[in-house]
This record gives C-alpha cells, sequence and structure tokens, in this order.
C-alpha cells in the first residue's frame, strides 16, 4: 500500500465521522434559538449539559478509526511501513478538521499554530494506540480493548481545549 492510501482512508474516515457527528447532533439541536445560542457561546456546551456531545463525538470519532485502520492496516508488516501508514493516517484525519479550524479564522496566529499541532497529536496518539495493537498478530485480537483508552484520551483532549480558559489552563 502506498502512503497515499492511508492519507486518504484518514481523510475518508474523519468524513465519514463529521458526517455521522452532524447527523447525530442534528437531532439535539432542533429549534433556530438553541443553534444560535451555541454558535454564539463556546460554553453552550458546558452550559447545557451538553458534555455528552463532546464524548459522543470522542465515540464517533474512534470507532470510525479503529473499524477503518482494523480494515487496511495489515498484520505483521514492517515496523517502518506501519508507523508511516499510522503517520500519514493520522495527518489524512486530522487534515479534514485542520482544514475547518483554518477557514474558521482569517489570520493564522501562535494560538492556531498550537492548536493545529494538538489536533494532529492528539488523533496520531489515538491512531498508534490502535496500529500498535493491529500491527501485531498476537495483540489483533485484544485490539478492541484499546479503544475505551482512546476514546478516554480524545474526551479529555476535548474537554480541556473547550474548557481551557474556564479551567485556567
Amino acid at each position: 500500500m502506498s502512503l497515499i492510501s492511508p492519507l486518504f482512508f484518514g481523510l475518508l474516515t474523519a468524513t465519514g465521522a463529521v458526517v455521522t457527528e452532524l447527523f447525530v447532533f442534528s437531532f439535539f439541536i432542533q429549534d433556530g434559538v438553541t443553534q444560535m445560542s451555541f454558535t454564539a457561546n463556546d460554553n453552550f456546551v458546558f452550559a447545557t449539559g451538553g458534555i455528552g456531545f463532546l464524548f459522543f463525538s470522542a465515540v464517533i470519532e474512534e470507532c470510525f478509526k479503529y473499524s477503518l485502520l482494523k480494515k487496511t492496516l495489515l498484520p505483521n508488516s514492517s515496523v517502518r511501513k506501519t508507523i508511516f501508514s499510522l503517520f500519514f493516517f493520522a495527518i489524512g484525519f486530522s487534515g479534514l478538521e485542520i482544514m475547518f479550524l483554518v477557514f474558521d479564522n482569517s489570520i493564522l496566529d501562535t494560538t492556531i499554530i498550537l492548536s493545529i499541532i494538538g489536533i494532529f497529536l492528539i488523533h496520531l496518539t489515538t491512531v498508534s494506540l490502535f496500529g500498535s495493537m493491529l500491527s501485531r498478530q498476537s495483540s489483533r485480537r485484544y485490539a478492541l480493548l484499546s479503544l475505551p483508552l482512546a476514546i478516554l484520551i480524545h474526551f479529555v483532549y476535548n474537554v480541556i481545549i473547550l474548557y481551557q480558559s474556564t479551567l485556567h489552563i
């Protein structure tokens, strides 16, 4: 598999996760007033008890990552090939999120650059967690056990990013 394939699969997986998140969350945000509050106030999620949104976002994204990596990552392939595949998959997956961030901000300042790095690193971390389990035939049947840990890591990251000013981080 060339290096373009994991990049494409990562982008495809992110697109599927975003579409699923939009579909699922569209049932929770029904009226215009709530939608305006949501877009106008970053603390809306926390104020309305919507911490579940952050959790389900992490669940959806990590399940999508796991399911595609399980299908595409070959067990017992070379360590070098596996690392490159995981790295490019993470670039593809985080690329969509980074694109949304960049298009939403007119100026690329230090904060945006750090956010881009954070987005990439969180996805690289969870992809690497899955990859370490799926790349070895001996641990492949236990790979599903890495899913709750990846969800927890991603959820904590989402909470910290959304509430960093509230948490004084």
